[in-house]
């Protein structure tokens, strides 16, 4: 069962407030009008909304980032832990020679390993569940041992009624996935038209819409079009 999300009535106030304006989402494919307007936010110099900077430096950090992996206590847990962080772009919760992990996207020039190690535990994590796992040191986002969780990614975002039909690029969903898993509002990282998609599937939330939670489709159709 969805969990009711605390700011979920919140949602429906603001995003009503919004409207569909020119950002319209079509009762289609929802993903080519989003990409176009994150596209919009992140070249317009004078939007500084939460979503468009947050968007603006993912974009930024891609061809520089670095890659570790953290052995976890929970993979679900550790993802939204470090979805959190300063820095970090894409959180895949996955198994590494039997382990739990998470592997951790993140621009070192914003953060590094020793400082993600050193993050303090919060509610998405056991004291001591940052467990850094020396031997799952990697350099390659493409390691074949790792196996991603494609069954339940973005775990804490798919329990919040709606979130996993809206098509958000990674950085979106690592700190929405932080954000609802500590009961903290979320809506700043939505576009106007996220936010409207949003309203719709929790109108009608059994019209089939599309599971996108943890999918590559918008970031890769922003990528494409810079």
């Amino acid at each position: 069962m969805p969990r009711q999300p605390k700011f979920a009535i919140a949602a429906l106030l603001l995003v009503g407030a919004v409207g569909v304006g020119a950002w319209a989402v079509s009762v289609g494919d929802p993903v080519p009008t989003i990409a176009a307007e994150l596209r919009q936010g992140v070249s317009d110099g004078k939007n500084h909304a939460p979503y468009a900077n947050l968007v603006r430096a993912e974009l930024a950090s891609v061809s520089h980032r670095e890659v570790d992996m953290f052995a976890m206590p929970c993979f679900w847990a550790g993802e939204a832990h470090f979805g959190g962080q300063a820095g970090v772009y894409r959180t895949t919760p996955g198994y590494l020679g039997g382990k739990e992990v998470v592997r951790v996207e993140f621009d070192p020039a914003v953060t590094s390993r020793e400082t993600l190690l050193a993050a303090p535990d919060n509610a998405a994590t056991k004291p001591g569940g940052c467990r850094f796992d020396a031997a799952a040191i990697h350099a390659s986002r493409q390691d074949p041992a790792f196996r991603p969780d494609t069954e339940f990614p973005a775990w804490y975002l798919r329990q919040t009624e709606g979130l996993k039909f809206i098509p958000m690029t990674p950085a979106q969903t690592a700190r929405i996935d932080n954000l609802v898993h500590a009961d903290q509002p979320y809506l700043q990282l939505l576009s106007p038209g996220q936010q409207a998609l949003l309203k719709r599937v929790l109108a009608r939330p059994d019209a089939g819409w599309t599971d996108f939670a943890g999918g590559d489709t918008l970031w890769r159709l922003i990528q494409q079009h810079p």
